[in-house]
């Protein structure tokens, strides 16, 4: 249920939405992230 005690239209409640989307970017999105982050400094780094 939303705020105003609705049921939104997938038939998922709100709070559900919420931990799924937290669960994904815990799980999946974070460390694809970081990989990122550190391919980005690697990449920054002057040569020598």
């Amino acid at each position: 249920m939303n705020h105003r005690g609705q049921v939104s239209p997938s038939g998922l409640v709100d709070d559900e939405k919420v931990s799924a989307i937290g669960a994904y970017a815990r799980d999946e999105l974070g460390p694809r992230l970081a990989r990122l982050g550190s391919q980005v400094i690697a990449y920054d780094r002057p040569m020598r």
